[in-house]
Parts: C-alpha cells; sequence; structure tokens
C-alpha cells in the first residue's frame, strides 16, 4: 500500500489490539510468533502458550486457535486429532458454550477426530426439543 515496512510498529498494534481482546490482533500475533512476521521472531511454541492463556481465560478465540492447530498442526501444536477431540470433550463436559457445538459438528460430519454418529445426533436433537 505504499508504506515502508515497519516490522516493530506492526507488532506494537497487534500487542495494543491483543490488549483490547481483538480477535484480528489475537489472529495476527499468533500468526506471527508461529511464522516469524509482523515484528515477532518464530517461536512457534510462545505461539502456542499464548493461545492457551487466552483458553485459561476462557476466549473463543484461543479455543478456536487450539482447535485449528490441532487439526491442522499449526501454532506450535502437533497435528493430533485424538487430543483434539479430548480438548472438545473436556469443554462439553463443562457446558462449554464453544464446546457443545464443536462436538456436535465434529460428530455429525465426523470432523475433530470424532466419528460420525446419527444415534448421537438425534439423542441430541432430542435433548433439544425437551
Amino acid at each position: 500500500y505504499g508504506y515502508p515496512k515497519d516490522e516493530e510498529a506492526a507488532k506494537k498494534l497487534c500487542d495494543f489490539l491483543v490488549e483490547k481482546n481483538d480477535w484480528t490482533g489475537i489472529q495476527y500475533k499468533v500468526n506471527g510468533l508461529s511464522r516469524g512476521i509482523f515484528g515477532y521472531k518464530k517461536d512457534p511454541e510462545a505461539a502456542r502458550k499464548f493461545i492457551e492463556e487466552l483458553i485459561v481465560q476462557n476466549s473463543r478465540d484461543g479455543i478456536y486457535q487450539k482447535v485449528d492447530g490441532l487439526e491442522n498442526g499449526k501454532y506450535g501444536y502437533p497435528q493430533d486429532l485424538q487430543a483434539l477431540r479430548v480438548f472438545i470433550d473436556d469443554l462439553d463436559k463443562k457446558n462449554n458454550a464453544i464446546g457443545i457445538p464443536l462436538k456436535v459438528e465434529g460428530m455429525a460430519f465426523g470432523l475433530y477426530g470424532y466419528s460420525r454418529s446419527s444415534k448421537f445426533i438425534k439423542k441430541y436433537l432430542s435433548l433439544l426439543e425437551n
């Protein structure tokens, strides 16, 4: 866009947005740490730790980043569908508003390490009707 490249300014902006719990800032920081861009040094382990900190705060952005990381081997996470399923099951057991639909989606379509289960979906839908 014609602006001079200023990695330090990019990092400061990302960090400022993260402080405001801004989704875009979180995305840029995670990608920056994972890939060594936007003024961040490449440190996938730091990206994973940042995501885990967000999850402790019950951040939906952190949850979605971890799902993407475990599903696709990104952000310092190995691709591990079994760990992903355990993570989602744990969210579901805690009645987490994000975990429940992730589990339903996983079982309905065979995603996130789940096998497709029409029996589970029928049971879930019957609970919604009551």
